[in-house]
């Protein structure tokens, strides 16, 4: 499981590494630019830390042997 620290950090990366692609489109004048590229990468983000980290207590605690 991934400690609040390390989900922070994970999130800051993404919203960077989004926000250099976003820099770089919107200096050639192409669609989408800053502010959509940080909202997608960290929203894509976020969702695949729910999904690999934010079930696994309620999927193992009814039915496990």
């Amino acid at each position: 499981m991934l400690t609040w620290q390390e989900t922070v950090i994970r999130l800051f990366l993404s919203d960077l590494l989004g926000g250099l692609i976003g820099l770089d489109r919107g200096k050639r004048d192409l669609g989408a630019g800053l502010r959509t590229h940080m909202l997608v990468s960290v929203g894509s983000a976020l969702l695949m830390l729910v999904s690999a980290h934010g079930f696994s207590p309620s999927l193992s605690s009814p039915w496990s042997s």
